[in-house]
């Protein structure tokens, strides 16, 4: 696991035919996303590709962050190996854990934060049954894998849905971060099963003002990839040569 690293990039449509080519004549096998973004993460595939529309599958309300951001139509590249000439994110395993978790009042606090509240997608709030169904299915999948209790993948999600504000919105004004080099770097807040949408960090939508980030994968994240609950992960800019 310690070896598994992934690169990340946000590419303009025109910019696609090219890649591919280059891609092609490495030769990598091209993986395309069909339901959820994070199914690039596999780490059996050596290079995929997300295309917009992926962003309202699955994941479709989540994908709010990905439609209000300035990378909003650009088309996901995740790679084994570094792109030539390209700027992105680094992801790779951390064996980071942190001190302590953030109590309710905390958790609350920073799920109402003006930062937050500021850039929050409406549609983020907006949760229905296929919201719901999704939620419980891929909870489900964690009980059946052996990653979870029953009583864990069965707790309601209004009861944890402040936790998934609480997580994104410390990626926006950290609440709960490390400082390395005079630098902040923010982390997820909970287990896999507490938080939702970790692409929104993974891939750099939000927290792009920091140059690292600790995140742990969400469930949907970890049954679509087998990739390990609980595991943080260091994201960091890539600039590749």
């Amino acid at each position: 696991m310690n070896s598994y690293i992934k690169y990340a990039y946000f590419l303009g449509p025109e910019e696609l035919p090219g890649v591919e080519a280059g891609l092609k004549a490495r030769p990598a096998k091209i993986y395309r996303a069909r339901r959820m973004v994070c199914e690039l993460l596999h780490p059996q595939r050596e290079a995929g590709i997300a295309l917009p529309e992926v962003w309202n599958k699955n994941c479709r309300r989540q994908g709010s962050w990905y439609r209000a951001s300035s990378n909003n139509g650009e088309i996901l590249v995740v790679t084994s190996f570094p792109l030539e000439g390209r700027r992105g994110v680094k992801i790779a395993p951390s064996d980071f854990q942190p001190s302590r978790r953030p109590s309710p009042e905390e958790v609350m606090n920073l799920a109402q934060s003006s930062a937050y509240l500021k850039v929050k997608p409406a549609e983020w709030d907006t949760i229905d049954d296929f919201d719901r169904e999704q939620s419980r299915l891929l909870r489900q999948g964690l009980l059946k894998l052996g990653l979870a209790t029953p009583e864990e993948s069965g707790e309601a999600f209004d009861s944890v849905f402040p936790g998934h504000c609480a997580n994104h919105a410390n990626f926006i004004e950290p609440g709960f971060y490390l400082e390395r080099g005079g630098k902040k770097v923010p982390y997820s807040l909970g287990s896999t099963l507490r938080v939702c949408s970790a692409c929104v960090e993974l891939f750099d939508l939000l927290g792009d003002q920091f140059e690292e980030k600790l995140v742990v994968l969400c469930p949907g994240a970890v049954v679509s990839t087998g990739l390990p609950p609980d595991r943080y992960f260091s994201v960091t800019k890539f600039d590749s040569p």
